[in-house]
């Protein structure tokens, strides 16, 4: 693990560089997140990868989901398959309401 120093200007301690990163970003509403252009179409939001595996490397069967999506986002990208294409949407959808679905019930059981 790095060390990371604290923030100059408040003083506050990282547990690792995405939260300090996070913090030292100028405006709240902006987020550092590099994408990295494919062919086709096709973006890979580097930040959010990184980020999403190394805040859930202790969870393999997810760390497993999302390196199989990534490679076939590659694959899609670089192919142009429509059957692949269309794979790798379906799952980026899924992917993105498992979280959905967990935010809302978390907002659900706070109004309890």
């Amino acid at each position: 693990m790095i060390e990371i120093p604290q923030c100059k200007i408040c003083g506050t301690e990282f547990d690792n560089i995405f939260d300090a990163v996070n913090h030292l970003m100028d405006d709240e509403e902006e987020v550092f997140d590099p994408v990295l252009k494919l062919p086709n179409g096709y973006s890979l939001l580097l930040g959010s990868l990184l980020e999403e595996l190394y805040r859930n490397a202790e969870d393999a069967a997810l760390i497993k989901d999302i390196t199989e999506m990534t490679y076939a986002t590659l694959y899609a990208a670089q192919t142009d398959i429509v059957l692949m294409k269309e794979l790798v949407e379906e799952a980026i959808v899924r992917e993105h309401m498992i979280h959905i679905n967990e935010e809302l019930k978390e907002l659900l059981e706070g109004d309890k």
